[in-house]
Parts: C-alpha cells; sequence; structure tokens
C-alpha cells in the first residue's frame, strides 16, 4: 500500500457516498453534528446546501472552523472505511457560487437534481457552502488483526501532525479501534422537507414499478422520478408484475378507481388488481411498497368501492413487503390539471351542481403533497411502514370548496340526498357509490400534520394553490 493508494481509496469513499457528518461549534463552545447530502471536488473541497437557520449554518456564522467525516455504513463490523478532514466552511458567493453550482449536487447517479442560482439566493431561505479541508486522513483500510502494510502497525495510531498532513495528498493514516462508525441518518431534522423542494436526496436508487401509472397521480408521480436517478416501470393491464418487480427497489399501487366504466367493476380495479400486485411482490426483492387508499375505507362497508379498497390494503399488508398505505382525502390538482375532483366543482354555465345540501365536510388534498408523500415512502428507509390518514390542512364544506375553486361568483343547485342516489343508476358518468362518497363527510381523525412531517411533506393550502377569490 502508497499513499497514493490511500488516495485512490479516498476519492472512491467521497464518490460512492451521498452524506458527509459535519462537525460545528456555537458560540458558546458547544459541538454540533450534522448529517448532509454532499457533493465533492478533489478530495478537499465539499459542497453542501442548507437552511440558513439549520443550526450548524448558524454556528457557521460565527465560527466558521468545521471537521467532517465521510464513512461507509454498509461494511461488515471491523472493516471501517472513513474519510477524515478539518478546515473551515463558508457561505458562496458571487463567482465562487457559479463554481459551487457547477459541482452541486454532482453526477445524475447520486440522485440530486439541479439547482439554480434562484434556489440559493434572495428571499430563498437556502445557501451553498464549502468546506475547504487543511488537514485530511483515511481510516487505514486493513484487515482486522492485521498489520496496516504501509506502516507495519496493527494497534490503534494517529495521524500525522497537521503541518505535515497539510503537505500531502493523504497524511499518514488513522487506525481503527475494534468498532465501526454508527451509520448516519439522511438529513439533519431542520431541513428535511425543505430539501425535498429542491434537492431531492434519493435513499433507495433502484427501479420503481408504478401500476395504475396513468391517472391523476401516477401521472404526476412519473414526472416527479423523472427528476431522480431511478429507473421508472410503468405497468397497466396484462404486464408482467412479477417480473418487472423482480429487481426493483419499490413498488408503487395505484391502480383502482371510484368511477370504472364498464366492463370494469369495484371490485376488478380495486381489490383484484391489489391481489395481483400482493401475488408478484412475494417473488420481489422490492423493500417497499406503497398504496393509495381512502380515507373512509372499511372492511364492513356497505359502498363496494370503500370495502374493496380496505382489502386491498388488507391484501398488500399480508405480504412480505413493508408496506405504507396511505387513507387519503379527496385529492385534487393545479388550474391547469385540476383531476377528476375539483373539475366537477367547477362551475358551467356559471353554476355548480352539488349533491345533498353541501355542507357536507373535507379536507381536500393537494396532489402533489400526496407525490412527495409517495417518494418518501417509496424511497427513504428511514420512513416507517404502517397505515396513515393523508389529508389537506383544512376542512371546508363542499360548498365552500366549489367557491374557492371558482375564481369568479357561482350559483349553486343542490340535488337532495335521495334524488342524489336515485341519480347515481341512472346517470351515465354516476354509480351508486361515487354518489355515496361524494354525499358523506371526509375528514381525518388522526394527526395529518404529523404524517406529512413524518413522510416529508409540507402540506398546502387550497388558497395556496388555486389563489384566494
Amino acid at each position: 500500500m502508497t499513499h497514493a493508494d490511500l488516495t485512490t481509496h479516498a476519492r472512491a469513499l467521497l464518490d460512492t457516498n451521498r452524506y458527509l457528518t459535519l462537525g460545528t461549534v456555537d458560540p458558546d463552545g458547544r459541538p454540533w453534528t450534522s448529517p448532509v447530502y454532499f457533493a465533492a471536488a478533489g478530495e478537499r473541497a465539499f459542497y453542501w446546501m442548507s437552511a440558513t437557520d439549520a443550526q450548524h449554518s448558524r454556528n457557521l456564522a460565527a465560527r466558521p472552523q468545521v471537521s467532517i467525516v465521510v464513512f461507509d455504513s454498509t461494511v461488515a463490523p471491523f472493516h471501517g472505511r472513513a474519510v477524515y478532514a478539518a478546515g473551515e466552511a463558508r457561505e458562496l458567493s458571487g463567482e465562487d457560487l457559479d463554481q459551487g453550482l457547477a459541482i452541486y449536487p454532482g453526477p445524475r447517479h447520486r440522485g440530486g437534481a439541479p439547482v439554480t442560482r434562484d434556489d440559493v439566493t434572495g428571499p430563498s431561505p437556502y445557501r451553498l457552502y464549502q468546506a475547504t479541508a487543511s488537514d485530511l486522513w483515511v481510516l487505514c483500510p486493513r484487515e482486522p488483526r492485521r498489520p496496516c502494510p504501509l506502516h507495519g502497525l496493527a494497534q490503534d495510531h494517529g495521524p500525522a501532525s497537521s503541518n505535515a498532513a497539510v503537505n500531502r495528498a493523504i497524511p499518514t493514516p488513522e487506525h481503527a479501534g475494534p468498532t465501526t462508525p454508527a451509520p448516519a441518518w439522511p438529513v439533519d431534522s431542520t431541513a428535511t422537507h425543505r430539501i425535498g423542494q429542491s434537492v431531492r436526496v434519493v435513499w433507495r436508487t433502484g427501479p420503481v414499478a408504478v401500476t395504475g401509472a396513468t391517472g391523476q397521480v401516477g401521472s404526476a408521480l412519473r414526472r416527479r422520478l423523472e427528476q431522480l436517478a431511478n429507473p421508472v416501470r410503468v405497468l397497466g393491464r396484462g404486464d408482467d408484475l412479477a417480473a418487472a418487480f423482480g429487481d426493483a427497489d419499490a413498488v408503487v399501487h395505484l391502480a383502482g378507481t371510484l368511477q370504472p366504466r364498464k366492463p370494469n367493476t369495484y371490485r376488478a380495479a380495486n381489490l383484484d388488481t391489489a391481489l395481483a400486485t400482493a401475488a408478484a411482490l412475494a417473488q420481489s426483492r422490492a423493500q417497499r411498497v406503497v398504496f393509495l387508499s381512502f380515507l373512509t375505507a372499511r372492511p364492513d362497508s356497505s359502498n363496494a368501492y370503500l370495502r374493496y379498497k380496505a382489502e386491498a390494503e388488507e391484501a398488500l399488508r399480508s405480504t412480505e413487503t413493508p408496506a405504507v398505505i396511505f387513507r387519503c382525502d379527496h385529492i385534487y390538482g393545479p388550474r391547469d390539471e385540476p383531476g377528476p375532483t375539483a373539475s366537477a366543482f367547477l362551475a358551467k354555465s356559471g353554476r355548480v351542481l352539488l349533491l345533498g345540501s353541501g355542507s357536507q365536510r373535507l379536507a381536500p388534498l393537494y396532489r402533489d403533497d400526496v407525490v412527495e408523500a409517495i417518494l418518501h415512502a417509496a424511497l427513504d428507509p428511514e420512513t416507517p411502514p404502517g397505515t396513515f390518514q393523508l389529508a389537506g390542512p383544512d376542512t371546508m364544506t363542499a360548498e365552500d370548496f366549489a367557491r374557492r375553486l371558482n375564481s369568479v361568483p357561482i350559483r349553486t343547485r343542490r340535488i337532495p340526498a335521495i334524488p342524489a342516489r336515485l341519480l347515481g343508476h341512472v346517470v351515465p358518468d354516476l354509480t351508486p357509490e361515487l354518489v355515496d362518497v361524494l354525499l358523506a363527510d371526509a375528514v381525518p381523525t388522526e394527526d395529518v400534520a404529523a404524517t406529512a412531517q413524518r413522510f416529508g411533506v409540507e402540506l398546502h393550502h387550497l388558497a395556496d394553490v388555486w389563489g384566494s377569490r
């Protein structure tokens, strides 16, 4: 082993690991460590993007001195692999910022989406930072209980002094004790959901298989996944699910409908597709399956849609693949892609048709918030499996929802519940199940804000998306 070998070893660690642990000190001398997604230029320049109010960013404003470690948490015990650095960090601006943006967030395979100047300047709460290492060491990559081939030492020994270290590409290696480093968490808690807005850190980078990818949520999810490194497998009727799921890291099951068109049925669309997905998962190495259900789904419901959604949930829970099931409220899209729910509440000739009294309550959920929750559930190994309610931050009546969606005053026509249910049997675009869902309240009974935070989502208010009248 030569010093050139150690340099190559250090570069490989920096190229293959996405996170560094950043050590800073606050003005009172208290240490703080933060895992951050980074890109490196050579062995001594480290770049990352953080919120200015994150603890480590505030610390750097007062004390620029930093320590850094990049390590591989996947190796076996007693085989520690790490790069250590000490130096100073700063916020980038001017030409230095342009140079930094040419490096950060690194090659596409690392999982970061491009960052623009607007993302890290002006009113944005984020800035791009750079740390330059003055001292640099590697953890000796010797085999356990064997001497270091460069120094002949089988016990711990420290790095060279700072002056000597500066003069070497990689200084004398620091040897590991009998322990291995602890794993790094994906991001520090002050920046989790906001990082997802501009640089999506992909924790699982393998293929993602998506059923029902042509619907409202599926189409938006496909576009979102195209920004990442993960290969996307779009599946339709008749496709070989077992083959598509085989080496996939995650499966997202979106097939299903509240408004099946003949010869399709509620069972075929909502339960049989889930049973097929569950069967194919038995032959898959997928680490997560994500499913969208409805807020009021339950197995004893007289409503076929709600009953089959609940049975589909159970089918996916019964697999050996950890499942995340989101029981979603009514989902709406942006103005240019409102989706079926919002479209039903948009005025035609100045009038909106309301089923029932219009006083039924809902907490409408923005489509892109659903997409972000799916993304985290599928790709972030730190998100938990389980069944979670997901709804918008505002509860309102159906009539209020209609008035907020329409930019001009509207007239409403209400069809009482009994005639509305009769229409469900005779009007082609309606079904009894659809009418029943629209007549009922759809209000969460859990803390959806906590669920959103858990899955990296900052819930949008309706006015944020459609504006306020």
